[in-house]
């Protein structure tokens, strides 16, 4: 079993789930299953990685896989009362533990969970106060209710459901939940509305007293939480205005959809700037990078970034700004449990950095320049703010990699679907449906399709530029940037590269680089990630 192999260094983990991002695993290994499984309990990783072996592992476990059955699936909850003999994967703890702690990026299980989910609400909706409920139901439907406020509620909503979420809504809404058909009533339409947002908040507080009181950590996730990042108004600062148009479009829908959510990140042990950059790109000289840097995120969203910035490098400041408030709540507020001492978030646009009066060592900007109305303009800024022997990751958009989401961005065009919680959850459910062949149905292989904050980034996006690598190339000579080289996830492209080019050992041609995308198109799936440094 686990507790045979696996070490107690918190690295370990973080290693082996780095291992398990994009395993597609088939077959039952009792010792994997708890591996992935004591992985979820870990706050010190990053639980999405895990979502591909979970997925795969609920697929083939004994107790799970007629959750893909459609058919397995619809008898189960025929046959099932609710209060008699429970489906084997109610209780399951890998389902539990999927649910609670990462996204579910499957068109199939979301699905399942998605009918489950329907059923449990048609279920509540008939029960009495003197009803039995089988002893899975309640923890079930709390993971499920975790599940659906992560994901920002994004799951389909049929017809048929408004109403009877509508009726189970104002019984939650009479006070606090006291008996268990209450509770499960609670949770039930916490699946469709976040507790937030119903009329007895004040009521419903006193049960986030503690995780292990019932309902504590729903109430505390669905609840305290946006009520303390409400609180949080006033400690952020605000630089400038916002006069751009298209700046102010892009805040106004991250403003109303803080993005992206997160709960977890590898907290990976601190190391010097100059050691990160050695091991990224063996050739950097370690003297060329200071010992306590200064650090600049711009866009830093809810500050999942930043704050994995201002972890990992020993001695750093980092000044994390962003034009959306709600997101700079959210970031402020996890923040708060990382207490990180060497973090500032600030508001401001990109455009209007240059009153920092600052320079900085190293600046990220990743996800963010494409969708100014000029990024090249946007990035001038930002050079401007680098010292002389800086630093800048970037990230930006591939016109080559991204022909799936540009073909979902016209299907949703076509469609005229507005760009609201409802048009976005409409726009998913008709994409789904399309036949496998349909040029935009690839886009549910993307993870950002399968939250609302990060499906509206996907493919509603207000505003969105793509370039090719001799853009990039152009733009870096325009800038006084030299290219120092790309980053991903694992070697392997860099492998291919080297192969393909074994007389550009530093993988540093853009030019080659372009033809290997042209040869590779999802090369770049994500978005280019490179890194430059100040000087031609």
């Amino acid at each position: 079993m686990l507790a045979e192999w696996a070490p107690t260094s918190p690295d370990y983990w973080i290693n082996f789930t780095d291992c398990s991002r994009a395993a597609a695993i088939n077959v039952r290994d009792p010792r994997l299953y708890d591996a992935i499984l004591a992985c979820f309990s870990q706050d010190s990783v990053d639980h999405r990685y895990l979502t591909a072996a979970a997925t795969s592992l609920l697929k083939i476990h004994e107790q799970t896989s007629p959750l893909f059955d459609s058919d397995a699936l619809g008898f189960a909850l025929e046959t099932w009362s609710g209060s008699g003999t429970e489906p084997s994967w109610l209780s399951n703890p890998l389902m539990h533990a999927y649910l609670r702690r990462t996204i579910v990026c499957d068109t199939d299980l979301e699905s399942a969970i998605t009918r489950i989910r329907s059923w449990l609400l048609a279920f509540a909706a008939n029960l009495s106060e003197s009803s039995p409920i089988s002893g899975g139901v309640q923890p079930f439907s709390e993971a499920l209710a975790l599940q659906c406020f992560f994901n920002e509620h994004v799951f389909h909503v049929g017809p048929g459901e408004r109403a009877a979420v509508k009726d189970l809504r104002n019984l939650a809404e009479r006070g606090v939940p006291a008996t268990g058909v209450e509770q499960f009533r609670l949770t039930v339409v916490a699946s469709y509305v976040p507790l937030h947002r119903l009329t007895n908040v004040p009521d419903l507080q006193s049960l986030a007293a503690s995780d292990a009181e019932p309902l504590g950590e729903l109430v505390r996730r669905q609840l305290t939480e946006p009520l303390i990042e409400n609180q949080l108004r006033s400690k952020i600062t605000v630089l400038g205005t916002i006069d751009d148009d298209i700046s102010r479009a892009v805040q106004n829908q991250y403003e109303e959809s803080p993005y992206p959510r997160w709960e977890t990140l590898n907290r990976l042990s601190p190391q010097p700037l100059h050691a990160t950059l050695k091991r990224l790109f063996t050739y950097i000289a370690a003297a060329d990078n200071p010992d306590n840097p200064d650090i600049l995120v711009a866009g830093c969203g809810t500050g999942r970034q930043a704050l994995a910035c201002a972890q990992a490098n020993t001695g750093a400041t980092v000044l994390a700004v962003d034009l959306s408030r709600s997101s700079l709540f959210y970031g402020l507020r996890m923040a708060s449990h990382a207490e990180p001492s060497n973090i500032e978030f600030v508001q401001a646009d990109i455009l209007e950095l240059a009153a920092l009066g600052r320079q900085f060592d190293l600046i990220e900007c990743v996800g963010v320049l494409h969708h100014l109305a000029d990024p090249i303009k946007g990035w001038r800024v930002l050079r401007d703010l680098l010292k002389k022997a800086g630093f800048m990751k970037i990230g930006l958009y591939s016109e080559t990699a991204r022909q799936t989401h540009v073909a979902a961005q016209r299907f949703v065009g076509e469609h005229d679907y507005a760009a609201t919680p409802e048009g976005i959850r409409s726009a998913r459910h008709d994409i789904v449906c399309l036949p496998p062949d349909h040029p935009a149905r690839g886009i549910t292989e993307r993870a950002n399709f399968y939250t609302l904050s990060e499906c509206r980034d996907l493919i509603f996006h207000v505003q969105e530029h793509r370039f090719s690598l001799p853009q990039i190339a152009t733009a870096l000579g325009e800038l006084a940037l030299k290219f120092v080289g790309f980053e991903f996830l694992d070697s392997v492209q860099i492998q291919r590269y080297r192969a393909r080019y074994p007389d550009n050992s530093k993988a540093v041609s853009l030019d080659n680089w372009h033809r290997f995308e042209l040869e590779n198109p999802a090369t770049f799936v994500g978005m280019y990630q490179f890194w430059v440094r100040a000087g031609s």
